[in-house]
């Protein structure tokens, strides 16, 4: 439903055609060439992806709706694939498997919103769990297909995103450490070192890695500093698009947490007065990991740091605990009601809310749908950015980044003429001052607080003015 109404990128992905396009124009991808992440001026996985399609399908890159959808339901599908194919490893149990399906799709921050590196890596690692799941219950030396499977697959990971790692090792460690065969243990630890290694020598090669080292050690000190309170929770962060009318759509972000905290709670006593003498198993090792990681994140989130989105994978370490939780819980016919009602009860929010809904249903967050795309392609024909500082309402600023890359050495902007493209929604009006840097944009060349700004409209020329947006313009 979301890829029907909303065909083009929303977020972070509409640039990408962009450089699929530079891809074509320069017969490959140039490293170094654009203005882009540091992590992805090496080699862009996404936009070469995309060429690829657009080359082979014969729409061309232009045609962006037609290969951006083929791409995004293609990793929709193996992303559902391979989820319940785990699930099912992990607890044996098929039917288990389908409820942990069902719980991923009525679990907002497990949607694959926006075809991105992270959504693909969090694919490609479900894929490479998988598999090494299955070459470690087998006997005997490996096979050479299975090699040539295996090496690409992990290389194509840590290519498109720093948390591949992270997410291998999260999920794969606590499978070793919960079978009792050595053997198993020596082969998933020879595999997580092989990774291990790949991954520090691709970083430390396209000179990254102080990159993902940094902010991961400027995350603990923030973290340590709030817990000693010398930090305040949301100065100086980026606020959530969600409001507190809003807060209702939390219900469904919470269904699994709780649902592993509340079996965590129940079993810690007996395993630790030793009344559980059986294995701890590996289901409630995941969810405890799952479970311990997204309370921090959170808490991270409030913090200026990159807590938040690019841990929503811990989730998915929840799902075989709380599957299997649901399926013991519903065996009684009284039991099973309840958590039918539960269950649709979240759904009922789940699909509303504007993660997993992209603004199917209401306007909530700064997605940039089918109308945004027309206009701000329309916008592009009018506006020179060598000679104009301009701030655009995200739902314009995220389709005008699919025309032109700038290159990364091109000419600076005089910027003689400021250009300030307001959305006069309540998404659009609180887009401009969520980000405290936003905020500083306007202070710095409007000289007042964004919050400010439609109440002074007359102070500036009006070059645009629609249902939606307001375009204010002004000289240096």
């Amino acid at each position: 439903m979301v890829s029907t109404k909303h065909p083009f990128p929303l977020g972070d992905d509409a640039r990408f055609p962009g450089f699929a396009a530079a891809i074509e124009n320069d017969g490959r991808w140039v490293p170094y060439k654009y203005y882009e992440n540091s992590y992805y001026k090496f080699f862009h996985l996404i936009p070469a992806l995309e060429y690829i399609l657009a080359s082979v399908t014969g729409v061309g890159v232009l045609n962006v709706m037609s290969y951006y959808l083929i791409l995004k339901i293609t990793l929709y599908l193996t992303y559902f694939l391979f989820t319940l194919l785990i699930v099912e490893k992990i607890t044996g149990d098929c039917f288990a498997s389908f409820i942990a399906l069902l719980l991923l799709s009525i679990t907002p921050p497990l949607a694959l919103t926006q075809v991105v590196h992270q959504c693909y890596a969090i694919v490609l690692f479900l894929a490479s769990v998988y598999i090494v799941m299955n070459l470690c219950k087998r006997q005997g030396s490996l096979s050479g297909a299975s090699m040539l499977a295996r090496y690409p697959l992990w290389l194509a990971g840590i290519v498109a995103h720093a948390t591949f790692v992270i997410m291998f090792l999260a999920f794969i460690l606590p499978v070793a450490f919960a079978d009792k065969s050595r053997e198993v243990r020596r082969k998933v630890l020879r595999t997580a070192s092989f990774i291990l290694i790949i991954s520090l020598t691709y970083w430390m090669y396209t000179y990254v890695l102080d990159i993902i080292v940094r902010p991961t050690v400027n995350a603990f000190n923030r973290l340590m500093d709030l817990f000693a309170g010398e930090a305040t929770p949301w100065y100086g962060a980026a606020q959530p698009w969600y409001t507190p009318e809003s807060s209702i759509f939390f219900i469904a972000w919470a269904l699994m947490p709780s649902i592993a905290a509340a079996f965590i709670l129940c079993y810690m006593p007996r395993l630790l007065f030793k009344r559980e003498q059986r294995p701890i198993d590996v289901a409630f090792l995941l969810g405890f990991i799952g479970l311990t990681g997204t309370a921090i994140n959170f808490v991270l989130r409030s913090l200026p740091t990159f807590g938040g989105r690019y841990f929503y994978w811990l989730y998915l370490l929840m799902l075989p605990l709380s599957a299997l939780v649901i399926r013991d819980v519903s065996r009684k016919f009284v039991s099973s009601i309840l958590a039918i009602a539960l269950i649709s009860l979240v759904s009922f929010y789940g699909i509303q809310d504007p993660t997993l809904a992209a603004n199917t249903y209401a306007e909530n967050i700064g997605w940039a749908d089918r109308v945004s795309w027309h206009i701000s392609l329309s916008l592009s024909q009018y506006i020179s950015t060598s000679e104009t500082l301009i701030w655009m309402d995200s739902r314009l600023n995220v389709p005008l980044s699919f025309l032109k890359p700038e290159p990364l050495y091109g000419h600076a902007a005089s910027s003689r003429q400021i250009i300030a493209i307001v959305g006069t929604d309540n998404i659009g009006l609180r887009a401009t001052f969520k980000d405290p840097r936003n905020a500083a944009w306007f202070v710095r060349n409007f000289s007042m607080h964004p919050i400010n700004i439609i109440n002074s409209l007359n102070e500036y020329s009006i070059i645009l003015s629609s249902e939606r947006y307001i375009g204010l313009w002004r000289t240096t």
